[in-house]
């Protein structure tokens, strides 16, 4: 089971940390540390992921940041830990999110992917979304939500 709780000022360093291990990698150019902080802490919903289960104690797992944008709830972070990855928390996040978006009135998930990230496009495509845009370094995929 999953639960989602916000984030604190004191998660800023562990978030930060994890967007360099996870996401940066795959970005056409390094994250600046406060533009990333400012989005965290103005622009998003952002919620730290936990594990829960009834043997072991809640465990901090990844982050997940989003926001509306006009008929869309859009995806601006997700991250899971690399050992947490693989264990189908992909489809208990992706329902959070259709929950968050059913409940807001909202059409669709949006989301951008580093074209190179080929495990997080193949899982995308896995839970719905579609290719809708492409740039250089990036794909827009969307998903849109049944009423």
């Amino acid at each position: 089971m999953l639960i989602y709780e916000k984030y604190q000022e004191g998660d800023l360093s562990y978030i930060v940390n994890l967007i360099r291990e996870q996401i940066e990698p795959f970005s056409s150019r390094p994250f600046d540390k406060q533009r990333l902080m400012n989005a965290i802490r103005n622009k998003n919903e952002t919620l730290l992921i936990y594990r829960n289960n009834d043997q072991e104690e809640k465990k901090r797992i990844g982050i997940l940041a989003y926001r509306r944008s006009g008929t869309s709830l859009y995806i601006h972070y997700l991250a899971l830990e690399k050992s947490e990855q693989h264990h189908g928390f992909g489809q208990q996040i992706f329902q959070f999110l259709e929950n968050v978006a059913f409940n807001k009135k909202i059409k669709s998930l949006i989301l951008h992917v580093a074209r190179k990230n080929k495990q997080a496009i193949n899982a995308y495509h896995k839970y719905g979304f579609i290719i809708s845009r492409k740039t250089k370094h990036y794909y827009t995929m969307s998903k849109k939500l049944r009423k």
